[in-house]
């Protein structure tokens, strides 16, 4: 699928934003994807930690296999931000950055979900505006709790 891209796609013609947002689309699955291969054990057959074998099997670093556990883990609790990032309405970068609070919060976790997409709107509405500070979400997670 990637290599037929790469073959046939004239990169004077593709459009940016759309490729990032597949990309971006993409990584979530895989998230997810390896999230359910930790829980059915399949690194357990390996003899290896999950995040060894999916930096192996995925040829990344481990702590680029921690974030995508981390993030197939979170998206599980936070459904609005999964559709978000299925949609392209946001990328997997600032969706890392949610499910990554969302971890250190636990059970509190709903309000990231309904304040991180409220924070995000104005930037995704205008698409000249920066993108919000998502550091500053973590007081998302504090706030009324």
């Amino acid at each position: 699928m990637a290599r037929d891209f790469e073959l046939e796609a004239d990169d004077d013609f593709v459009d940016p934003k759309q490729l990032a947002a597949v990309i971006d689309r993409l990584q979530g699955a895989l998230c997810k994807v390896v999230d359910r291969a930790r829980k059915r054990g399949d690194h357990l057959l390996a003899g290896q930690t999950a995040c060894a074998w999916i930096s192996i099997t995925c040829l990344m670093s481990r702590t680029a296999a921690a974030d995508r556990l981390c993030v197939g883990e979170q998206l599980g609790h936070l459904p609005r931000i999964a559709a978000a990032l299925s949609s392209g309405r946001i990328g997997y970068q600032a969706t890392a950055v949610i499910c990554h609070l969302s971890e250190q919060v636990g059970e509190k976790r709903e309000y990231i979900d309904q304040g991180a997409l409220d924070r995000l709107r104005p930037a995704l509405l205008d698409q000249r505006a920066p993108l919000p500070d998502l550091q500053g979400a973590r007081g998302l997670g504090r706030r009324g709790l």
